[in-house]
């Protein structure tokens, strides 16, 4: 229930770590009351939380970069499953409050939050029905609950880009049908580059790492500098133009791709114009289905070969490696998985 003693410019909030994403998890009906009660349209009310205005969000609860300037709006009104959920990327000193696609990381956070919100059997492995509106697909998330029937972070599980240890977190979409939009070569840095445009969960650009002089050993502020950074602007932004697609901050994220010998392939990700410090989660199932796409660039770049059954993808990023799970039938991938984290870190009442 809202809070009867908050103020007309306060807000009930709480911050979760899900996965390598941080992000505000708020009730939807609050959000919409609050831009009520102050005449703000819903995506201002957003944009205020996290602070959008300033380059590090020194004036909200954002983090100045993609992965910390997320919110999400949970919902318990579509009675068929847990919980429905919408997510929103704000932009860093930009004017951007996006909607399009998903993020698979925080998706975690989110199935935190409800069990946290909707107690259920105690000290037990509890199955969430989460679905997603940006998205419009249902998700399986498997977590453990505590004594009291809500979220229980504790374990030994560790993923990579954070040190601390909690519980695992097991996410399963199915029926995401991966499909080719379009490919074909686009003019980057003055070259003909060939890239290919995938829908995946989220839309996706993919790219050979190679075609941007991009190399294995580039660490992220090497990645920040102008020369590769513009590069990977250009592949967005004309990519774009190539799939026909209405401009978007968000989407097409692009993932440029390289060959590896230590895993099944690796990647560097631009992600609402910024240089993502690992790998927004949505990717590594968009990356592990295009494997499975006949002829695909991701399938040429891989050594990795799908087969029917259950099929588990190493992929390597900035921060570490992650293992993808992959489904296929009659050489058709019908569900990808991953297991992350999640952490309360607070929750409390926000001035709008």
């Amino acid at each position: 229930m809202e809070n009867s003693i908050l103020k007309a410019n306060e807000l009930e909030v709480s911050v979760y770590r899900g996965g390598t994403s941080r992000g505000l998890m708020c009730l939807r009906k609050q959000v919409e009351n609050a831009a009520k009660r102050l005449n703000i349209s819903l995506e201002t009310v957003l944009k205020r939380l996290i602070d959008n205005e300033n380059a590090n969000s020194i004036d909200g609860l954002g983090g100045g970069i993609s992965s910390t300037n997320k919110v999400c709006l949970i919902d318990f009104d579509d009675k068929s499953v847990d919980a429905s959920w919408e997510f929103y990327q704000i932009g860093a000193c930009s004017p951007t409050c996006s909607n399009d696609g998903t993020c698979g990381n925080i998706v975690a956070a989110v199935a935190a939050f409800v069990l946290d919100m909707k107690a259920k059997e105690p000290n037990s492995t509890i199955s969430l029905y989460l679905k997603s509106k940006n998205i419009n697909k249902i998700m399986q998330i498997t977590l453990k609950s505590d004594k009291f029937g809500n979220f229980n972070p504790i374990g030994e599980y560790e993923i990579a880009g954070v040190k601390s240890h909690s519980s695992k977190i097991s996410i399963d979409i199915k029926d995401i049908h991966p499909s080719l939009l379009t490919s074909g070569k686009i003019i980057v840095d003055g070259k003909n580059t060939y890239v290919e445009v995938i829908d995946c969960i989220n839309i996706f650009t993919l790219v050979d790492a190679k075609e941007l002089e991009i190399h294995a050993n580039y660490n992220y502020e090497r990645l920040n500098c102008a020369d590769i950074f513009s590069r990977l602007v250009e592949v967005k932004e004309n990519s774009t133009k190539l799939a026909k697609l209405a401009p978007s901050p968000v989407i097409p994220r692009v993932l440029a791709l390289l060959n590896s010998d230590e895993v099944d392939i690796e990647v560097r990700v631009l992600s609402a114009y910024n240089i993502h410090k690992s790998c927004p989660a949505s990717a590594f199932f968009a990356i592990a289905a295009a494997i499975a796409l006949p002829n695909s660039l991701a399938q040429k770049i891989s050594a990795f070969k799908i087969k029917n059954g259950e099929n588990i993808v190493k992929i390597k990023h900035l921060k570490g490696i992650v293992e993808v799970k992959v489904k296929v039938q009659n050489g058709v991938v019908v569900s990808v998985g991953i297991n992350r984290s999640a952490r309360m870190i607070m929750r409390g009442i926000a001035r709008i």
